[in-house]
């Protein structure tokens, strides 16, 4: 072999092993190169403050919260978490100007911010402007088209401004997209409720006693339309008591006054019986106070043969979240004395819809306001009295709602003379 070939037989696989060396070597530099990218950037000592300010923000210590979020600020001026944080603990505190400034602040450095776009719709809906909730909503929308967070906050907003027709479209897309959603489904509930004006409700009574006595039967027929003032119900009564029968007819209002304030009004007539008041009359008025909180104050009366009872009452009222709390006192005047009652009522709302509700109640002395004590003329309002009832509520049917109860109450009928009063009822609704 000549050595020409031989050379050439000897350095053709040495420039292939060179090949394969120089290539796994360019390999080996691009796999550290990537895996260098994917190591998690070391937290600075902005984002270690910025943590730390986040759990006193969440302890509810929002002042020294706020306190750490201006040292990471003044450090780092572009640090806009640290300010949607401190605007965060504002609206927590109902300091709702404060919060807008910081988080226009941050939205015009930076409009696609997430999380100051979605603090500027809750601002707007937790201080009941609800057009600038819509407003932050949309804009929020214009960065982030197809976000749920923001669909359902702006079909919210649009449900609270009365504009149901646009929300409706909103949430049937929303709930079709993610059935799982409870919040969307509820909220699209509403929103179809208060798109249908008139309800139309039959309810009946049983009451049966221990020792034996006659049983009470009553039965209400009622419908409500809701108006733009508000909800207006027309109610007719009839009720079999004392071996004697009667009806009343009712009304209620519950026109709005102003943003968290309205008030309920009631009349009701009835022929010479020993049954209803000949006339009542009521009218309370409400109040919401922030922070879950709600009073009203008013008054009922009622008109018999032969006497009157002048009522004064009122409610301290609590939300939280889907729970509501209430007591109210009672105080009435009637020929003859003064007498106290007293109830406490507390309300789950099932998924926090309105209409779907479990409900318990427990009270002392007689109330002439509620349906279910009657209050006759001659009765002695002094006489003392127990009570607990248990009330549940479903919607059934887009259309339909049903409703049950039942309840105990020891009464003193006679001085010094008790029965047991055993009541079970119910309720159908139809709403169109």
């Amino acid at each position: 072999m000549k050595f020409a070939d031989k050379l050439k037989n000897e350095i053709i696989p040495m420039r292939k092993g060179i090949v394969y060396i120089l290539f796994a070597a360019c390999m080996i530099i691009a796999i550290r190169a990537f895996a260098q990218d994917e190591t998690p950037v070391p937290m600075t000592r902005s984002d270690s403050l910025f943590q730390q300010a986040r759990e006193l923000a969440f302890t509810n210590q929002y002042a020294a919260a706020r306190s750490m979020c201006r040292k990471i600020i003044k450090k780092d001026t572009a640090y806009h978490d640290a300010e949607v944080l401190m605007a965060r603990t504002y609206s927590w505190e109902q300091r709702y100007d404060s919060a807008r400034i910081l988080l226009q602040k941050v939205i015009k450095a930076r409009k696609k911010h997430y999380d100051a776009l979605d603090a500027m719709i809750d601002v707007g809906l937790w201080s009941l402007k609800n057009d600038e909730a819509l407003k932050a909503a949309d804009q929020a929308l214009a960065q982030y088209p197809a976000d749920t967070t923001f669909l359902y906050k702006k079909a919210k907003a649009l449900h609270l401004l009365d504009r149901d027709k646009e929300a409706l479209p909103i949430l049937q897309d929303f709930v079709k997209k993610y059935p799982e959603s409870s919040n969307a489904k509820a909220l699209l509930s509403e929103v179809e409720d208060a798109m249908m004006k008139n309800r139309f409700g039959i309810h009946y009574i049983y009451d049966f006693f221990t020792p034996n006595m006659p049983t009470w039967n009553q039965v209400s027929i009622e419908y409500q339309r809701d108006a733009n003032i508000g909800p207006i119900i027309g109610r007719l009564n009839y009720a079999k008591r004392f071996n004697k029968t009667a009806t009343q007819l009712e009304f209620d209002a519950y026109p709005h006054i102003s943003k968290g304030t309205y008030f309920y009004f009631n009349m009701g007539f009835s022929g010479p019986n020993d049954v209803f008041p000949r006339f009542r009359v009521g009218a309370e008025v409400f109040q919401a106070l922030g922070k879950g909180f709600e009073l009203s104050i008013g008054f009922r009366h009622l008109t018999f043969d032969s006497t009157r009872v002048m009522v004064y009452t009122g409610t301290a009222s609590y939300y939280y979240k889907n729970y509501l709390f209430t007591f109210r006192p009672y105080i009435s005047f009637i020929q003859g004395g003064v007498s106290k009652a007293f109830t406490l009522m507390g309300r789950y709302y099932i998924d926090g819809s309105i209409n779907d509700y479990v409900t318990v109640l427990a009270g002392t002395g007689n109330s002439p306001d509620d349906h279910l004590q009657i209050i006759n003329q001659g009765q002695d309002l002094t006489l003392h009295s127990t009570n607990f009832y248990f009330d549940y509520q479903r919607r059934i049917a887009k259309h339909f709602i049903l409703r049950g109860f039942f309840g105990f109450a020891n009464e003193e009928y006679k001085i010094s003379k008790f029965r047991s009063r055993n009541s079970v009822g119910g309720s159908l609704y139809y709403m169109f």
